[in-house]
């Protein structure tokens, strides 16, 4: 048995060898190729460096592997930018894209800046118009003693304005007071009076204004009138009647165009008055975002509820 396994491991030995001398023999017989031959071979060959600006050495697509060209472009479409054209974003897309969306959920999101009040940087954004140099942005919010929230709202709401009763000569934050109040607009399902009777503008003017101002005082250590500005309003007495206030007013209900950026609520012009610029805040968000799910009355809105 062993005589036998001992012959096949040399017939199998002897066969191998046999086919490697085979071909060591027939390589060493056979003619050299030509010059012109090797040269066929070479030229289908891709070089060492073959980076080129045709598809002449295999492209990449979306079932073959193999070249790419780089793209920096990210905002727009690039021309013959599918993946059967084998483009694809460079480092330096990927980052910027990636800046961008981080920026823009960012922006949508809201900080408490009671520190930034405290400390005098919302004052400082306002006297500068800039709000990134100190980390604010629209949408953000602090709280004072009352309860009451305050939103910034937008930049320079009234500054240099067409209405001369209402100009602010001075650089200003706007803020949104959010005071959570279920006070009614009126007593009475009644308009006849206009905003400039209403309950609510009582309320607003005399009862949330004190709030603000001692809020404020609280939080910055100084007097109100040193953080607040005010201008006249143009309000209404009636259903088509007006009168300006004949006060700098500091503080207002909000008009329907600063809100939802057209008079949808109001009877006439005279509803809306000095208003009547779109506020950044509710460009960026839903007004329920800001309000906390609450409705929000309007100077041109009459209810009993």
């Amino acid at each position: 048995m062993a005589s036998v396994r001992q012959n096949i491991i040399n017939a199998l030995t002897w066969f191998k060898a046999k086919i490697l001398t085979t071909t060591i023999s027939t390589s060493v017989t056979n003619a050299a190729p030509t010059s012109a031959a090797v040269a066929t071979a070479l030229n289908a060959k891709a070089p060492t460096a073959h980076a080129s600006t045709a598809t002449t050495y295999g492209l990449g697509t979306a079932s073959n592997y193999g070249h790419v060209k780089l793209s920096d472009t990210y905002a727009t479409a690039v021309t013959n930018g599918a993946a059967a054209n084998g483009i694809v974003p460079s480092q330096n897309a990927l980052y910027n894209a990636y800046n961008e969306l981080n920026s823009c959920l960012i922006n949508r999101t809201r900080q408490n800046i009671v520190a930034n009040v405290q400390n005098g940087n919302l004052a400082a954004a306002a006297s500068e118009q800039n709000l990134a140099k100190y980390g604010l942005r629209i949408g953000d919010y602090f709280a004072g003693a009352s309860g009451y929230e305050y939103i910034v709202a937008d930049m320079d709401t009234f500054y240099g304005g067409r209405d001369a009763y209402a100009v602010v000569n001075q650089h200003h934050i706007g803020l949104v007071v959010n005071t959570k109040t279920t006070t009614q607009w009126n007593e009475t399902n009644d308009t006849s009076t206009g905003y400039a009777g209403s309950v609510y503008k009582t309320y607003i003017h005399n009862t949330v204004l004190e709030n603000v101002q001692s809020d404020i005082e609280a939080l910055t250590g100084d007097v109100w009138s040193a953080h607040m500005v005010g201008h006249q309003l143009l309000w209404s007495t009636g259903t088509g009647a007006w009168t300006w206030s004949g006060n700098n007013e500091y503080i207002s209900a909000l008009s329907s165009v600063q809100v939802f950026g057209s008079p949808i609520c109001d009877m006439n012009y005279y509803h809306t008055g000095e208003a009547n610029k779109p506020l950044a805040v509710f460009q960026k968000f839903w007004y329920p975002q800001i309000f906390g799910g609450r409705g929000v009355w309007l100077r041109s809105v009459a209810s009993a509820s």
